[in-house]
């Protein structure tokens, strides 16, 4: 842990006549002392009042509270004595801080954003950080029962069982005590700086209980002469492993915040850019501060980039260690399955470069993390054995420095990974060579991928299908999970009967101004308004937030219980945004888990397997598209309720108007055809298959696809942006480059626009898109990321579109398959689900040249993208890239379909603005016949 600074700000003498508190003198000025950083967060945030407490009830001191800079200043009128005495008192108010951490997945950004607001609205301190694939909150709370009634509360906030606190196991939820007015946690105490203030009786404690501490370790352990060079492993980490290596090497495994580490050096996994975004390599650039971001700018500046395996020495910032190895190691993806070997071999010479480097900087001690087994993709079960193998090598070379290797890391998993790997080696060290690991590890890859194949090939409740039982447009049913049936229709939801639980929308006040909720008003009896008006009288001026309810009896009603779910309101003007569709979603699938719940522990009423509800939040929304939208995400809540057997039999979609009615029968309608053929194989056909295209079976059997587009690879020439550039002119203006803000280093003028750069600056940038950053005029072609494996095949059909002359239409069906996302994707190695959709265009001078236009546009990568899915609500999909397609032949605008009499103009703009001209385009495409 990082210990605060407290910095003295006085530099006069103190003058022989004190005034009194709050009174000014032109011969003097207060002594004063400025908390900052993080203990100044901490006691701003939690001790606020004590702090006005403390100024108001002592004349000779004057404390100031600067929340703009996150500063306590301490000034006194009677000498420096007596506000360093002030000070450790004000400090000692943190000694009983109560600290944990908060663990949320970070693919799962509605969590993140609840847990967040939750922390924001009460009286806990927070910050955030992300370890390889979860985001973490470590909290502060002045008293132990309020640690535990937020631990509480963000469980139950999530839906999840009390958990026991992840405090052991994180460095960084680590007891802080207080020396000498400073923040260290237990290691601290064996460790001494010039920059801390600590007493000579207290060196002489620390020096005392380093001799005790040294005695107590095995022979031939690390000699140290002054105390900066003790690393004891600290008390409270959770160690896995502690071993002297056959020719002296300390080879320590344990789990630690790498910032806090007890060595003189620590590893920084980075990339060749030190970009330092995600990661270990993010939280170190985090704590190290803003110095070392510089370094790492300056090390890029003057040497490019570094090459994996290779390492660079960078300032460690405000880090207690002497410096930052950053160290660039392979990335699975890389190498391709016949070079897999080769991208292990490079593992290992990536960390024994970095003992290399630690002998040569004379390091004693370095911590290095799981490098290349987070982003980067590196299986950790072959990570871990190449560690161990660099690390007993460099023992064997007999070398002095370093005399400790600790692999450190926030999980448990690559450590036991790594300690396991240990153990092989000292039964026998050919089991962690990389052939052996290599092949051990495709055994188990293909015996898994096996048995998916074999249960993907059978029915499994658990893919949780949507099934239409009963078609009819006025009560259609369909089925989900075990059993459980979804009935849609339009009704009275006060007047239904034999249902058990009622939904009702309400506001955050609480104050029953719905449609359905002052009709629950009028018809549920004075029993159920009095329950009501006593939980709004409960929250006074307070709020409940969005995903919260209450429940209530129903009063007159024939419900047994009414579940007043607080979402937001859906405005017709207003779109739906990311984070109002994702409440919805989540506040649906609490409905029905604590529905559920009533359901198991209520046994003696009756109904309560079944469930009435209406769209939440839609109000008088009409507008088809954004009702489908809505009715989208309360599917997707059910669907994920239902995947675990449940009490619950029947759930009621209940609407009061005919659009939501229709959005939602719509909707179910849509899953159920397509989990219908996600549950068989396709059948064999040369064309694709729309309810739109109605054509006979010999038109059928003899359609065949005119044009097969597949994604190109950009030859070298495109890469070479050389040819764009020029000599500037001699008498330009321009003094410094606007991608660099520094003085030119060989000028060069781009051809069309004549904007001047840095050579290495523009080429640079235009590797990443080739436009002039002044002017966005653009030089080449651009090419995005769309994955490598889909395909769009072309057909023609005898269909006339609405609102066009030609009775022809081109149907384009694009086609990409599951896979896992390469290095330039936003999480390479980890799988994403693939699309097909189809698309239609009138086959007319216009349509047929965006058609052309949409053919270069794909074979750039520029249609589809992996990310979020607004319309699906999930992750890690292939999605459009900002190129709108009618996937519709009828329905107008809002169901994209036809007739738009402005589609193709706007089509063409957007492509356009990437790149792909008619000039061009206009040009017949090359045919591939299938």
């Amino acid at each position: 842990m990082i210990s605060d600074k407290f910095c003295i700000m006085n530099k006069e003498k103190i003058p022989r006549t004190l005034p009194k508190k709050g009174e000014s003198s032109t011969h003097m000025s207060h002594v004063g002392i400025t908390i900052e950083k993080e203990n100044a967060k901490v006691l701003i945030a939690l001790f606020e009042e004590d702090l006005k407490r403390f100024d108001a009830a002592d004349d000779c001191i004057t404390i100031k509270i600067d929340k703009a800079n996150q500063q306590v200043k301490i000034s006194s009128n009677k000498g420096p004595s007596y506000a360093e005495n002030k000070k450790e008192q004000i400090i000692k108010m943190c000694s009983k801080v109560q600290n944990d951490v908060f663990k949320v997945d970070n693919n799962r950004e509605d969590e993140i954003e609840k847990v967040r607001k939750h922390l924001e609205s009460n009286t806990v301190y927070f910050t955030e950080s992300q370890v390889n694939n979860a985001r973490l909150f470590r909290m502060k709370t002045r008293t132990p029962s309020l640690m535990k009634n937020c631990m509480s509360e963000l469980n139950q906030l999530l839906g999840r069982q009390f958990e026991k606190s992840l405090q052991g196991k994180l460095v960084g939820a680590t007891e802080i005590k207080v020396l000498e007015g400073k923040y260290v946690d237990e290691e601290a105490k064996v460790k001494s700086s010039p920059r801390q203030n600590i007493s000579q009786r207290d060196q002489r404690n620390v020096q005392t209980k380093q001799k005790q501490e040294s005695s107590k370790n095995q022979a031939g352990s690390l000699r140290t002469e002054k105390a900066t060079l003790v690393h004891n492993k600290p008390s409270h980490t959770e160690s896995k492993l502690d071993v002297r290596l056959k020719n002296g090497l300390r080879f320590m495994v344990y789990v630690q915040d790498i910032t806090s580490a007890p060595v003189e050096a620590i590893v920084n996994p980075a990339n060749e850019d030190l970009a330092n975004t995600g990661g270990c390599a993010y939280i170190i650039s985090t704590a190290a501060g803003p110095k070392f971001e510089s370094d790492c700018k300056k090390i890029i500046k003057k040497n490019k980039r570094i090459k994996e395996t290779e390492n660079e020495i960078t300032v460690p910032g405000i880090l207690p260690f002497k410096c930052i190895i950053n160290a660039v190691g392979p990335q699975w993806a890389s190498y391709d399955d016949s070079h897999k070997i080769k991208c292990l071999e490079d593992l290992y010479v990536t960390i024994r470069k970095v003992l290399d480097t630690s002998e040569k900087e004379k390091i004693k001690s370095v911590a290095i993390p799981p490098v290349s087994s987070g982003i980067f993709g590196v299986p950790k079960e072959l990570c871990a054995p190449m560690y161990v193998q660099a690390i007993v090598d460099y023992d064997f070379m007999k070398k002095k420095i370093p005399q400790e290797v600790h692999v450190v890391d926030l999980s448990d998993e690559v450590l036991n990974l790594t300690c396991k790997a240990y153990q092989s080696f000292t039964e026998d060290p050919k089991l962690i060579m990389p052939k052996a690991i290599l092949k051990k590890y495709n055994e188990k890859v293909t015996g898994e991928n096996a048995s998916k194949q074999a249960k993907t090939s059978e029915k499994d409740s658990s893919q949780n299908l949507c099934r239409l039982l009963k078609h009819d447009s006025k009560k259609p049913i369909f089925e989900m999970g075990s059993g459980v049936k979804i009935l849609i229709y339009r009704d009275d939801l006060v007047k239904l009967k034999g249902i058990g639980t009622l939904v009702s929308a309400e506001n955050s006040a609480f104050t029953g101004n719905g449609k359905l909720a002052q009709s629950i008003l009028r018809s549920a009896g004075s029993s159920y308004e009095k329950t009501h008006d006593q939980i709004r009288r409960e929250l006074g001026i307070r709020r409940l937030e969005n995903g919260s309810f209450r429940v209530s009896n129903a009063g007159k009603l024939d419900y047994r219980f009414v579940i007043h779910a607080v979402v937001g309101r859906f405005l017709e003007s207003v779109e739906p945004q990311t984070h109002e569709l994702l409440d919805l979603r989540l506040t649906t699938l609490k409905i029905l888990q604590h529905a559920n719940h009533l359901c198991t522990t209520d046994k003696k009423s009756k109904n309560l397997d079944k469930i009435a509800m209406p769209l939440l939040g839609a109000g008088a929304l009409r507008n088809p598209r954004c009702l489908e939208i809505l009715c989208s995400y309360v599917y997707q809540g059910i669907q994920n309720f239902f995947r675990y057997p449940s009490a619950l039999k029947e759930v009621h979609l209940v609407s009061f108007n005919e659009e939501t009615h229709r959005a939602f029968t719509k909707v179910f309608m849509d899953e159920s055809a397509n989990d219908f053929h996600r549950s068989r194989d396709p059948p064999p056909t040369k064309r694709p298959l729309s309810a739109s295209l109605r054509i006979t079976d010999e038109r059928r059997e003899t359609s065949v696809p005119i044009f097969i587009w597949k994604i190109e690879e950009p030859n070298q020439d495109t890469r070479d942006f050389r040819k764009y550039f020029t000599s500037p002119m001699p008498n330009t203006e321009e003094d410094d480059c606007i991608i660099c803000l520094t003085s030119f280093i060989n000028p060069v003028s781009l051809k069309s626009c004549h904007h001047i750069f840095c050579e290495e600056c523009i080429g640079e940038f235009f590797s990443q898109k080739p436009v002039c950053p002044v002017c966005n005029t653009m030089y080449g072609k651009i090419y995005g990321d769309q994955p490598k494996n889909g395909t769009a095949t072309i057909f023609k059909e005898k269909i006339q579109l609405p609102g066009e002359d030609c009775k022809d239409t081109w149907v384009i069906m694009y086609d990409f398959p599951d896979g896992n996302q390469e290095e330039w994707h936003p999480n390479p190695g980890y799988p994403y689900k693939g699309t097909r959709r189809t698309a239609y265009l009138p086959v007319n001078e216009k349509g047929t040249t965006v058609l052309h236009m949409l053919e270069r546009a794909f074979k750039q990568g520029l249609t589809f993208t992996i990310g979020f899915s607004r319309t699906t609500g999930r992750n890690n999909v292939v999605t459009w890239n900002d190129i709108h397609h009618k996937t519709r032949t009828s329905g107008g605008p809002e169901r994209f379909g036809y007739p738009d009499p402005d589609y193709l103009e706007r089509v063409r703009e957007e492509l356009e603005a990437k790149g792909i001209t008619v000039q061009v385009e206009e040009r017949k495409p090359a045919k591939d016949k299938k």
